[in-house]
C-alpha cells in the first residue's frame, strides 16, 4: 500500500539585504547587486497577504540578518494572526534586548530559530563573523531554549577547513548539547569559482571532508543530539558500503515552484535557491517576473518564464534533480549538488571548484544536463 505524504506550501523569504556583520564565507554580495531595492514595509505586508490568500502553511525568514530589519516583529505577528507557522535564522546579535525577545516569545505559532555558526571556539567564529559573534549567539541560543515553550532550538553549523581539520565532530555536538540545543544542521560550505581569498581559506577540500563524514557516520558514532546533514544518496550509498554506515537510501525529487518558493528581498519568486548562481536565468526573473506585491502567487506561476522551468523540470533525465550525479567525482569527493553550482555558467563540471583542485588543473570534465 502506497503511502501518501501531504506537503504545505512553504515560502523562504530573504527579508533584507542588510546584515551587522561582514562574514568572511558569506555569498550574498556576489548576487546583491541584481537585486537593488528591498520592499516598503507596506509592500511587505501585503506579501504577507498574500501568503495567506496562496495557503502557505509555513514562511522561514532569512537575509542578510532579518531581525535588523525595523517590521521584523510585526511581520511575525501579522503572520501568527493568520495562523502561519513561522521560523527564522539568525546570528544572534539581537538577542541581548528583552523586548525584542519577549516580543518573539508571545507568539503562537513561531515552530524554530536557527542560530549559526561556524566554530564552538571564540576565537574562531569570531574571526569568521566578527567580534562578539560567538557569545552573542550562545546567548540567543540559551534564550531560546530557557525562555521559550515549543521552539526548537536548532544550530546551523556551516562546515569549514579550520573546524573540520582540528575538531572531532562529538566535540561539535556535544557543546551544542550542554547549551541545550534541541538539534544541529550541518551545512556545507559553499565556494564560487573566483571567491575571495578569506572564503577560499575556510574552504576544506574532499580529504578533509571524507575525514569528517567518515566519522560523523560511521555505525558506532552516536551523537547527544539529533544532527542532520543533507546528503545525496550517492554519498549514502558510497558511506554505506565503504564504512558499513546503515544510512537509508532517500530518493527525492526538487520540491522547487512545487511546494517551496525563494522570495528575493525586492519580491521576486526564482524557482530554488541554487538559481542565484545561474547568472543569466536570475537575470530573466528579476527583470521579467512581476513581485508578489503586483500579482497573486498561483498568477505569477502561470507565466511562461516559470512554466518553462515546471516543463524543463519533468524532461530532464535525472529524476532526483542532482545536477552533479554525471560527475565521475560525485560519490567519492562532494556531496552533490551543493559545490561547483556558483560558478559562471552550471552546465559543466568545469564550474567545480573541488574538481580543479583535485585534477591540478587538468581539465577531465563531463557535460552535465542544463539546470537552468
Amino acid at each position: 500500500m502506497k503511502e501518501w505524504i501531504r506537503m504545505e506550501r512553504r515560502l523562504d523569504w530573504e527579508l533584507t539585504k542588510k546584515c551587522n556583520l561582514k562574514c568572511t564565507h558569506c555569498i550574498s554580495p556576489i548576487y546583491y547587486p541584481k537585486v537593488p531595492r528591498e520592499l516598503s514595509e507596506v509592500e511587505a505586508q501585503r506579501i504577507v497577504e498574500r501568503c495567506y490568500e496562496a495557503g502557505i502553511g509555513s514562511v522561514h525568514f532569512f537575509g542578510g540578518e532579518p531581525t535588523v530589519r525595523k517590521d521584523f516583529l510585526e511581520l511575525l505577528s501579522l503572520l501568527d494572526e493568520m495562523g502561519i507557522a513561522t521560523s527564522f535564522s539568525t546570528n544572534g546579535s539581537m538577542w541581548h534586548q528583552d523586548k525584542f525577545v519577549a516580543s518573539l516569545a508571545s507568539l503562537k505559532h513561531l515552530q524554530e530559530v536557527f542560530f549559526s555558526f561556524e566554530d564552538i571556539r571564540k576565537e574562531a567564529q569570531d574571526s569568521i563573523r566578527g567580534k562578539g559573534s560567538f557569545y552573542a549567539a550562545c546567548k540567543g541560543l540559551r534564550r531560546v531554549v530557557t525562555e521559550f515553550s515549543g521552539v526548537t532550538a536548532s544550530v546551523g553549523f556551516t562546515l569549514n577547513r579550520p573546524a573540520m581539520a582540528e575538531l572531532h565532530p562529538r566535540d561539535i555536538i556535544d557543546f551544542f548539547a550542554n547549551i541545550g540545543a534541541d538539534k544541529l544542521i550541518f551545512q556545507d560550505l559553499a565556494v564560487p569559482e573566483g571567491a575571495p581569498a578569506p572564503l577560499k581559506r575556510l574552504s576544506y577540500g574532499p580529504k578533509s571532508w571524507l575525514s569528517f563524514i567518515y566519522i560523523l557516520f560511521h555505525p558506532d558514532f552516536k551523537g547527544a543530539i539529533p544532527f542532520l546533514y543533507d546528503i545525496k544518496p550517492l554519498v549514502a550509498e558510497h558511506l554505506n558500503r565503504v564504512i558499513g554506515s546503515r544510512l537509508p537510501i532517500i530518493y527525492y525529487g526538487c520540491n522547487a515552484l512545487s511546494t517551496e518558493f525563494r522570495l528575493l528581498p525586492n519580491g521576486v519568486i526564482i524557482p530554488c535557491s541554487a538559481a542565484i548562481s545561474w547568472s543569466k536565468q536570475l537575470d530573466s526573473y528579476i527583470t521579467q517576473a512581476p513581485t508578489l506585491v503586483e500579482k497573486p502567487l498561483d498568477d505569477i506561476l502561470s507565466l511562461n518564464i516559470y512554466r518553462r522551468f515546471i516543463t524543463h523540470k519533468k524532461e530532464r533525465g535525472d529524476p532526483y534533480m542532482e545536477p552533479c550525479r554525471s560527475c565521475q567525482y560525485a560519490y567519492e569527493r562532494c556531496n552533490p549538488c551543493i559545490f561547483g553550482r556558483l560558478g559562471k555558467d552550471v552546465h559543466k563540471v568545469q564550474t567545480c571548484f573541488w574538481i580543479k583542485e583535485v585534477e591540478n588543473g587538468k581539465t577531465r570534465f563531463s557535460d552535465l544536463p542544463s539546470c537552468g
